[in-house]
């Protein structure tokens, strides 16, 4: 079988190395992102990390956590919004 009916077989692909270090980069910097969001639900967010997690202004999420929109925690005088809350309001409000 030649290399062009292996091709098209998808038994293998020829990347040239620049391209292979471009996708390994890419790859590198979706795992980074994944982390980064694991590491941040494993605990709960500030009034600025979830208003710029659900990309809105935080007097837009004081008002959606006054009219019950979204569930938030108070300690002391923190407003904390926990990682399954986030995701609650998430699913609800999904586009």
């Amino acid at each position: 079988m030649s290399a062009q009916a292996e091709q098209q077989n998808g038994a293998f692909v020829h990347i040239p190395l620049n391209e292979w270090n471009a996708q390994q980069a890419a790859i590198a910097d979706i795992h980074s992102k994944i982390n980064r969001l694991i590491m941040i639900y494993d605990r709960p967010l500030t009034i600025k990390e979830t208003a710029a997690r659900l990309q809105i202004a935080r007097p837009t999420l004081y008002n959606y956590v006054r009219e019950g929109k979204i569930k938030a925690t108070r300690t002391d005088k923190k407003l904390l919004f926990l990682p399954d809350d986030i995701a609650e309001y998430l699913q609800k409000n999904k586009a």
